[in-house]
């Protein structure tokens, strides 16, 4: 709480930056609480991609599902929200499906804690990073809350 008798002579001074601080806390809450930031990411791809199941496992906790598949295995992890393929014992396919609403925008990016670039390809479809830095590429596609999931590649394709 703001006291302008804690400053004299500063009272003023010291009311106005009161007040300007508890609107950028009250502004910072709302993006939050909104989904238009993340307070932060659901996954940080960087300890996912290109890990074995021991290395993810560590990072996000045991599955709670796995299946084989053509290409390998694949896995369930935080209760469903990150789907990982195995491919040849390394994570190559993932998907981040976003517990809140997050909106579809390249920020989305965040989300896997990747710096915001603009997209190789947009429209109200996708959004398309091919390359993404050492990615094959990552797709984000829009549902009817924003985002619907977000699609790493690694390395296959």
């Amino acid at each position: 709480p703001c006291n302008r008798d804690r400053a004299p002579g500063i009272g003023r001074a010291a009311s106005t930056f009161c007040e300007e601080t508890m609107t950028m806390k009250i502004a910072l809450f709302g993006l939050l609480s909104c989904g238009v930031l993340s307070a932060a990411p659901i996954i940080d791809i960087k300890k996912v991609a290109g890990k074995s199941a021991k290395e993810v496992e560590s990072v996000l906790g045991a599955p709670t599902q796995s299946e084989k598949v053509k290409q390998g295995t694949k896995r369930f992890y935080m209760n469903d929200t990150v789907e990982v393929v195995f491919i040849s014992e390394k994570a190559d396919w993932i998907t981040v499906t976003p517990t809140k609403p997050t909106r579809f925008s390249k920020d989305a990016l965040t989300e896997l804690g990747l710096e915001v670039k603009p997209p190789t390809f947009a429209n109200e479809h996708i959004l398309k990073w091919v390359p993404y830095g050492d990615y094959h590429s990552i797709l984000i596609f829009p549902g009817p809350k924003g985002i619907d999931y977000i699609y790493v590649m690694t390395k296959t394709e």
